[in-house]
């Protein structure tokens, strides 16, 4: 958690009785899960409709060595263990990194919320860790779980960050991105009619070249083929009547006469080819076709593609096409739309210039470096940033107040400059220069500028800002929004960075309590309990026909089938009311060490935890004989045999009903409505409250069969059925009003 001890250790003093331990035990999860260990797997605990019954049994296993062994060093826990004292953070990271869970770290508000952020939006792994029921009814807002301050700058996909020292502050991966940046200049040797668009900037070169010993057009280019026209002579010359970026000259006549059907056209000087009627054409000159809709910054280049500058639109995009006819050397950046453009022979493409097309890469087989963006997602900033290098601001970003830009940057579009302007009591005309560059003052924003209506080229210097998290008026500003449970579990659990969501509690993996009869809040959990909507689940086994979330999703179509296979693959439940600590730890450690789901069945559960039923090592299964007698199979409270060892009289299940209280008889309870022999669970022999060492049970780890012969010395103390209040089937999906009366008697 990115708290400080000094915050986290107040909470723990006010909460100690809340949770119901001591004060001890929480010096000891303050050790375990208020210090970040660098390097471990981000966790992000989210909690919905929920008792906190889940993060309790976690929290139990700190008197083992099962969760910190997780979360943190081993000898850091070993020593705060053996004596509480605050040793200093040595050894190997635990796998673990617990960045958010609401309810250890709920006194420190927004900057708790921000770390959750942080590692949705840090690209690296995490994993979802989801306590309660999703209550889906009026949008969610029965279960409201934080507010996010809508005022953090966001940088929208595309965006660019040039300086390493930006990437690492705005968390961009350095090589995920394609070759994109030009290291060095590179000089076409062929023509390249560009598949996607291409930025050239400052110092490239629009080319022309002509074949030696001919001579190159001075004003204007030659009209377009005409099949039916009679060219006379040697020496005509014409263009493709779909322009190609080359011009042909009649190098061989064949005589009197129109001059037939248009040839194929080749597109290397010195080419020839022949038309319908014999003539024979030589291609002479190439020059670049500058398409439609493309972009040129400087007002030096646009005079120089069109001295009138009559064909260009307010944000400087071309109206018409251009032909250019001799080199021009960019003192911008020039971007050439797509289709139509076309880089000639003899083009220069200038370092740092961007070619987005892979194909367009391999045709120019220039050396390129990794200029990697933003990523395919937006990047939320979290914390003000002052830029060390440049950073092209894409369009629909968020600039929020108090945000810095430079005097030298760059704005695209004109409703951009007219806000930045209006910020400065400037018109955009007074605000930027012909190039559209603030040129007054740094322009402080005191609105938020959201969305950019176009790219903006944040100079060095300027500051991509964050509102205060610790400002008087954070928690009820009107900008603020809140987020439903049901929003953010969806927001974090598709992100492609995530890589395991595990609904903790039957509450969150098939609804529990929130979702039984007479519930107003459509609550549910993540699988469908039944054949309901696409057949997650298959079968006729259901109960009052609890809809899954990610069921729920597809069907609104607020996902896709893709998606939604994709959240199914990567989600496993651990239920319980609540789920036994080993059962959660063990499911965590099984992912963390084979890096994938275990084995599970239909309802996203762990087969090594849930793959028997409850009698199946029930102590007292076989003590149901009309006997009253003690034979040698029967077993006592103790698990002992012959149950006579224990000095108690052992009866019938008949006979439970009528000494339910303060009775000898220890029988099956069956009779009493236990739910053991249709639960599946390992209760039985795993037991709870243990205190052995290595956790609760020896063969506690996900992945490893249960032994055949109990060992009660290292098992847990006792389960549901030893107290004798019989199994309430709390692990399956039709708990708790699909599955019966907690108690009854036939």
């Amino acid at each position: 958690m990115r708290i400080t001890r000094r915050d986290f250790m107040k909470y723990c003093a006010i909460s100690a009785g809340a949770l119901g331990l001591a004060s001890y035990d929480l010096a000891k999860i303050e050790k375990a899960l208020a210090t970040d260990y660098p390097g471990g797997t981000h966790v992000v605990w989210l909690n919905g409709a929920a008792c906190t019954g889940c993060t309790v049994s976690l929290t139990n296993t700190i008197n083992a060595f099962s969760i910190q062994g997780l979360l943190a060093p081993l000898d850091t826990i070993e020593a705060a263990l053996l004596g509480g004292v605050n040793t200093p953070d040595i050894g190997p990271n635990g796998p673990l990194d617990l960045d958010f869970m609401e309810t250890l770290n709920s006194a420190v508000g927004a900057r708790a919320v921000d770390a959750a952020f942080t590692v949705l939006n840090s690209g690296e792994p995490f994993a979802l860790c989801l306590e309660g029921a999703i209550q889906t009814a009026d949008d969610g807002r029965y279960c409201q779980i934080w507010r996010v301050n809508k005022k953090h700058s966001v940088l929208a996909t595309d965006s660019w960050v040039w300086a390493s020292a930006d990437r690492e502050a705005l968390k961009v991966p350095n090589n995920t991105a394609q070759p994109i940046k030009a290291v060095n200049p590179i000089t076409l040797t062929d023509d390249l009619p560009i598949s996607e668009k291409i930025e050239l900037h400052p110092g490239s070169v629009l080319g022309t070249k002509t074949l030696t010993g001919y001579a190159a057009p001075t004003t204007m280019l030659p009209s377009a083929y005409n099949p039916g026209t009679d060219y006379g002579a040697i020496g005509a010359r014409v263009i493709p009547t779909t322009p190609n970026g080359y011009v042909y000259e009649l190098t061989i006549y064949a005589g009197a006469g129109a001059s037939g059907l248009e040839p194929t056209w080749l597109t290397t000087l010195g080419s020839t080819q022949s038309d319908g009627f014999g003539n024979t054409w030589t291609a002479v000159f190439a020059y670049t076709i500058v398409g439609l809709n493309s972009w040129v910054e400087k007002l030096a280049d646009r005079k120089q593609i069109d001295l009138s500058l009559a064909s260009f639109a307010p944000d400087n995009e071309t109206t018409s096409v251009y032909n250019i006819l001799t080199n021009i050397t960019l003192t911008g950046r020039l971007e050439l739309a797509v289709p139509g453009s076309i880089l000639a022979p003899d083009s220069k493409i200038s370092s740092c210039s961007l070619v987005y097309s892979a194909a367009d890469r391999v045709a120019i087989g220039g050396i390129y470096a990794f200029a990697t963006p933003v990523s395919a997602e937006p990047r939320t900033i979290l914390q003000n940033i002052t830029l060390t290098g440049t950073v092209m601001i894409a369009a629909g970003s968020t600039l929020t107040i108090g945000t810095v830009l430079k005097i030298g940057t760059w704005v695209e579009k004109s409703a951009d400059r007219t806000f930045l302007g209006n910020a400065l009591n400037a018109s955009p005309a007074a605000a930027f220069d012909d190039d559209n560059k603030i040129k007054v003052a740094d322009v402080t924003l005191t609105s938020a500028l959201s969305p950019t209506q176009g790219r903006i080229e944040a100079v060095k210097g300027s500051i991509l800002d964050a509102y205060d998290v610790n400002a008087a008026n954070y928690l009820y500003d009107a900008n603020d929004e809140d987020r439903s449970f049901a929003d953010e579990v969806l927001n974090f659990a598709i992100s492609p960075h995530c890589a395991v969501v595990i609904a903790v509690g039957t509450c969150a993996s098939y609804g529990g309590i929130p979702a039984a009869n007479g519930s107003v809040t459509d609550a549910r959990g993540l699988i469908s309990t039944g054949a309901v909507n696409e057949g997650a689940c298959g079968g006729t086994y259901c109960k009052t026909d609890v809809q899954g979330y990610w069921d729920y999703l597809l069907e609104k179509t607020t996902i896709t089938r893709a998606q939604w296979e994709a959240l199914m693959c990567k989600t496993v439940c651990v239920p319980g009311c609540p789920p036994h600590p080993d059962w959660i730890v063990g499911t965590i450690a099984y992912f963390l060490q084979i890096g994938s789901l275990p084995i599970m069945d239909k309802f996203h559960r762990p087969l090594s935890y849930y793959g028997e039923y409850q009698c199946t090592h029930c102590l007292w299964r076989t003590n149901n004989t009309e006997d009253l007698t003690c034979t040698s199979d029967l077993k006592d409270i103790d698990g002992d045999a012959p149950a006579s060892k224990s000095g108690r009289t052992i009866g019938n299940s008949p006979k439970l009903y009528y000494y339910k209280y303060d009775s000898y008889y220890e029988g099956c309870l069956g009779i009493l409505g236990c739910k053991g022999r249709k639960t599946k669970a390992d209760c039985s022999y795993r037991r709870w409250n243990g205190d052995g060492p290595g956790g609760s049970y020896p063969y506690g780890m996900a992945g490893q069969l249960a032994p055949s012969v109990i060992d009660a010395g290292k098992s847990g103390v006792s389960w549901c059925v030893l107290t004798r209040a019989g199994c309430h089937g709390c692990t399956e999906p039709r708990f708790p009003d699909g599955w019966g009366p907690f108690f009854m008697y036939h």
